[in-house]
């Protein structure tokens, strides 16, 4: 197992996720157990956004090209510095939107997002769920189905460089799935790209070389998966509770990891370095100004 040096940057939370990494080098994450969204500045302490009593439960934060925020959880929501929270998918007709989790933005400055459906019952250790799906959040405000069904944990996404494949973990199902990309940004043809069988995938993110990044929960491993779905390298993560990452930087190559709470450490955000450059992630073209 290769290793990385990890520097802790921000500590005292419970399950963090959804980093994300803004042009100055702010930090932004969410705490989806206690509640809220925070930054920290480089160097700086960290700094409540959305506070825990407002918003729980965010999986997914996208950077806006207005200096926005969306968040998931309970709805897919915009926010802006100082404000509250303002709704832009919270149900669709004929579907079960208990939740929405992990999202991704294409090149168009659209969210593409999942929603998973948990029920009360657990089967073999595993949470029941009805199945999930896949929505657009297009810059109009319209949204649009891409993927119905058959997602048990919708969680981390991304896509390839060339914007033809979307990257999927679902978590329950222990995989990261790939999707073809078409003409209309509807997804077809999903096939598994990953497999786990030690812990569970969560967050994933994708470098400039087409490389597919994605933690394994509870194994203490973060893996690095070939354009072409085979392993290149582990590395050895921070926590055994590693839960989601994102590049970032001047040139791409910082890694922001988050690890929830567990083994007597409190949720904790890393940094590290990497060799090979991250793909930069697009602020989403959503705004309610105006």
């Amino acid at each position: 197992m290769d290793t990385l040096k990890f520097e802790p940057i921000a500590t005292g939370f419970g399950l963090l996720e959804a980093p994300r990494i803004d042009d100055r080098g702010t930090v932004y994450f969410s705490d989806a157990t206690r509640g809220g969204v925070y930054r920290v500045t480089p160097g700086g302490k960290p700094q409540t956004v959305i506070s825990k009593e407002a918003r729980k439960g965010v999986g997914g934060i996208a950077l806006t090209e207005d200096g926005g925020l969306v968040v998931t959880g309970p709805s897919v929501a915009l926010w802006y510095e100082g404000g509250q929270t303002t709704d832009i998918l919270k149900t669709y007709p004929g579907k079960l939107t208990k939740t929405f989790n992990d999202l991704a933005v294409d090149q168009l400055g659209s969210i593409f997002v999942g929603s998973v459906n948990g029920l009360d019952t657990v089967t073999n250790g595993i949470p029941d769920t009805d199945p999930g799906d896949i929505y657009r959040i297009d810059p109009d405000g319209a949204v649009t189905l891409v993927w119905e069904g058959g997602l048990e944990c919708s969680n981390g996404m991304g896509f390839s460089p060339d914007g033809k494949a979307l990257y999927l973990v679902d978590a329950f199902a222990r995989c990261v799935y790939a999707f073809d990309v078409t003409s209309d940004r509807t997804l077809r043809n999903r096939r598994v790209f990953a497999r786990f069988t030690e812990g569970w995938p969560d967050g994933l993110a994708v470098d400039a070389e087409g490389g597919v990044w994605a933690p394994e929960l509870f194994a203490g491993a973060i893996h690095r998966f070939r354009s072409d779905g085979t392993l290149d390298r582990t590395f050895e993560a921070p926590g055994k509770k590693v839960i989601s990452l994102v590049f970032g930087g001047a040139d791409l190559r910082d890694l922001v990891v988050v690890c929830a709470k567990g083994g007597g450490v409190e949720g904790t955000v890393y940094k590290t370095r990497t060799d090979v450059p991250g793909l930069a992630v697009p602020k989403a073209r959503i705004s309610k100004r105006g």
